[in-house]
């Protein structure tokens, strides 16, 4: 599947082991987590959505920010 989020492919660059979980993901589940990303409503709630996602793909512990 082809990555169109720059900073979420950067952030998975730069987490070997989170772009390493995405990688292994089926199109469809990656799909779901860039559509998620998409849906934020601002660029703090996307980046707050990117750094989720690479934690749970990494396999930490997100916390919850409001």
């Amino acid at each position: 599947m082809k990555l169109d989020l720059p900073a979420f492919r950067d952030a998975l660059v730069s987490d070997v082991e989170a772009g390493q979980t995405f990688s292994w993901l089926g199109a469809q589940n990656q799909e779901q987590f860039l559509s998620w990303i998409k849906a934020a409503t601002c660029e703090s709630e996307c980046n707050h959505r990117i750094q989720a996602a690479v934690d749970m793909l990494a396999g930490r512990e997100v916390v919850r920010r409001n």
